[in-house]
């Protein structure tokens, strides 16, 4: 899902027991400063490696996963569909009932 999409889940979400985190897998790491002045309350922005990148099993971008508090991946879609926020949150919606 695309920046937009997934900032209106987070704040949709913020404060309701489900964390919306981005991973940048640019190789300029000096970009992601920036991007985070320029939208400070962004959801969590973090860095991939090939450790993150192996362990998701990321085959293409942009990667959505809805992972529960155990750690289990509940939601995988790659590539970004219109549609996909009301089913992203009917996913968190569940886990949170």
């Amino acid at each position: 899902m695309e920046f937009p999409h997934l900032q209106k889940i987070h704040d949709e979400y913020k404060g309701k027991g489900a964390i919306v985190a981005m991973i940048s897998i640019d190789q300029e790491r000096y970009k992601v400063g920036p991007f985070l002045e320029k939208n400070p309350n962004s959801a969590l922005m973090l860095l991939s490696n090939s450790e993150v990148e192996s362990a998701y099993k990321v085959q293409g971008i942009p990667l959505t996963l809805i992972i529960d508090q155990k750690g289990m991946i509940r939601y995988r879609h790659t590539g970004f569909s219109p549609g996909q926020e009301t089913e992203l949150r009917g996913v968190i919606e569940a886990l949170l009932n």
